[in-house]
């Protein structure tokens, strides 16, 4: 604490403190004299009565001391600092205020957001700013920005107008971008020159941040928001398959995060499409829940998906989406080569399906268009581990009888592998599920289509190697039937035709195919055509088949967004400020969708202590008052008025008091 006198040239005054004591001491007047005969009971009035008159010319004396100091320390000017004062009284001052506007700052507090009480704030720290001080204001968000483009400016109630037009963004905010754009606005000032951060400092985007800034720059933080901040959002949203086609159950899961010290409840709310459920769910402090719901799909085409919980003090993190594109029939490629008859029985059972299309193939069209198909069955070709192949397309091959040189992913390149066919002398050999735990077996659980224990034929496929993989079917004896290389890739030995056992003509065939196509399908949180994006990230968008750009648009609500084409046939607008589900449609039908999701970091509103929130800066303060205290110092002048005024009145009292005595 410290006390600078503005007219220090004055404290020669001072000295005027003297006089009421001198007056005191020397001014009295002489009293008049009277004649009286006896003076004793006049002695014996004044013993009585001294005692209170010295008390009362000592009271009056401080009194009339005080008034006169308070008097003389009004014209002396004083400030007093409380804290260390910053530097450059009186010099010009370069104020940069680094305004948080990212996600975080929504968060109502009282009666507004902690956005509007940084604004607010920040109003209040330019008000302290004289006419030739000059300022600036950076907003701070995923691409900051500043209200005057390349320089502080002198404008003050320009910069005023736009704190109280201004509004909080969905974006997380690049701080060391902020930061840099703050030092380059100071490089060229003259005088004291102060970065102010004006924000709720939450912990996820500030605890590693450590600001290097130039020699000479002071840092004042802000804080913003003084109470805890209870919150729960909605943390993540994922669903499988991420392919789905038209009949098929879209699995949705979605985990819910209580942020707050105390228990909660809330309501879990799925939307796909028109389809709508809802859960109630339990929330411990600081728990995270997982939630699942399963939504039939009914239309093809692309499809929202949605997950809320019901709306707090911080609802932008309350909605989580995504899009999928719903499939009306996974495509299937067989290619046929010395098997056709077991070419012919898969074409036959995926047809039966309903919502598959079996396509016969060229090993010319599995090279170069390989990705147009879910699924590809190879039925004894000799080909050397499609790895042309991509590992989202599902691929079963059913060897070719005879010496196969790559077969296996882990054969080397000299040893052979002899595929042959053997035949049962005497009892039928019989299948048996392997791994019991495999979805592949999850539709015969339940005994509705059958049961794939006990079937088989006097025919079967042998190695004379056999794979050390995942068998999931085999027979009685050990030897493999069916088993899995690696995801989405599996080799068969199941006797199909009718002379091996007609394992094809079998009422569990078909579902067993079924889920063949549809198990363990590859899970993502995206279609081929939609991607999810950030607030304050630019948008792309590449539709299946190539498009023009004439009659398509992109629309939010009633909004129309511009968009403009970008390389490959895709398609980009500028950068998306909002969360929500952007439609691109043709011909008003909608193609796809673009969605922009709220940052999950800036979900957990626990902010640094001010003891850490002072740690990389030069001060921390709670306002832009006491801020502009912290700069200019508080003026006493005020104050010595009324104590000057006080004692006054009390020295008028006493005097009054002190004439009525006896």
């Amino acid at each position: 604490m410290s006390l600078t006198f503005l007219n220090s040239n004055l404290l020669w005054l001072l000295a005027l403190a003297a006089v009421p004591v001198l007056l005191h001491l020397f001014a009295r007047t002489k009293p008049p004299t009277y004649q009286f005969s006896s003076v004793e009971f006049l002695r014996r009035i004044v013993k009585k009565t001294m005692r209170f008159k010295k008390p009362q010319d000592i009271l009056l004396l401080i009194l009339r001391t005080i008034a006169v100091l308070a008097l003389i320390g009004m014209f002396l000017r004083p400030l007093l600092f409380t804290q260390e004062k910053l530097s450059g009284l009186f010099q010009q001052k370069n104020l940069v205020a680094i305004v948080d506007a990212s996600a975080s700052m929504a968060y109502v507090e009282g009666a507004q957001t902690r956005f509007a009480t940084a604004c607010a704030e920040t109003s209040e720290l330019l008000s302290g700013l004289s006419s030739r001080d000059r300022a600036n204001v950076i907003w701070l968000k995923a691409e900051p920005e500043s209200v005057f483009p390349d320089e502080l400016g002198e404008n003050l109630s320009y910069l005023k107008d736009q704190l109280r037009r201004a509004s909080v963004t969905s974006e997380r905010g690049a701080i060391d971008k902020a930061f840099s754009l703050a030092a380059n606005l100071l490089a060229e000032s003259e005088g004291t020159r102060e970065i102010c951060v004006i924000s709720d400092f939450q912990r996820s985007a500030w605890e590693e941040y450590k600001p290097s800034l130039p020699e000479g720059v002071d840092l004042i933080h802000v804080k913003i928001g003084r109470t805890e901040a209870p919150n729960h959002s909605v943390s993540s949203l994922s669903f499988e398959p991420s392919h789905p086609v038209v009949g098929e159950n879209l699995s949705l899961f979605a985990e819910i995060t209580n942020f707050s010290t105390l228990d909660t409840e809330t309501t879990v709310f799925s939307e796909v499409g028109e389809s709508r459920k809802s859960n109630n769910l339990s929330l411990a402090a600081g728990e995270t829940a997982n939630v699942t719901f399963h939504h039939r799909l009914t239309n093809p085409g692309p499809a929202t998906i949605r997950i809320s919980i019901a709306e707090d003090a911080f609802p932008g993190d309350d909605t989580r989406m995504q899009s999928v594109e719903v499939r009306p029939f996974l495509r299937i490629g067989i290619l046929a080569g010395d098997d056709k008859a077991t070419a012919r029985l898969w074409t036959r059972a995926t047809q039966s399906l309903g919502w598959a299309v079996p396509e016969w193939i060229t090993i010319e069209d599995l090279e170069e268009s390989a990705d147009r198909f879910d699924a590809v069955f190879l039925a004894g070709v000799p080909i050397e581990n499609p790895t042309s192949i991509p590992t989202s397309t599902k691929v079963v091959v059913q060897p070719p009888i005879g010496e196969q040189s790559r077969l296996l992913p882990d054969q080397s390149e000299t040893e052979t592998i002899v595929v042959s066919k053997e035949t049962s002398k005497g009892k039928p050999y019989q299948l048996q599920i392997s791994d019991s735990e495999a979805s592949l077996f999850d539709v015969f659980r339940s005994g509705e289509h059958g049961s794939i224990d006990g079937l088989g034929g006097r025919e079967r496929i042998v190695l004379s190697n056999p794979p050390g993989k995942s068998t999931l079917l085999s027979f009685t004896d050990g030897k493999p039937a069916f088993v899995q290389l690696a995801p989405n890739r599996y080799l068969s030995f199941l006797p199909l035709e009718e002379a091996s056992g007609n394992l094809a003509g079998r009422v569990e065939f078909v579902p067993f195919i079924a889920e063949l196509l549809l198990s363990d399908r590859s899970t993502g949180n995206t279609s081929e055509i939609e991607i999810d994006h950030e607030p304050g990230e630019a948008a792309f968008w590449s539709p299946q088949t190539p498009i023009g750009s004439e009659n398509l648009k992109l629309t939010k609500g009633k909004l129309e967004i511009p968009f403009q084409p970008s390389e490959a046939g895709s398609f980009r607008t500028d950068e998306l400020s909002e969360p929500g589900i952007y439609e691109w449609s043709l011909n008003d039908r909608a193609v796809g969708y673009s969605i922009v999701n709220f940052p999950v970091s800036e979900s957990n509103l626990a902010a640094l202590s001010p003891e850490e929130a002072q740690e990389s800066s030069s001060v921390l303060v709670s306002g832009g008052r006491e801020l502009r205290y912290l700069r200019d110092g508080i003026k006493m002048w005020p104050w010595l008025l009324g104590i000057a005024l006080s004692a006054v009145l009390l020295e008028t009292g006493v005097t009054l008091w002190a004439a009525k005595s006896p």
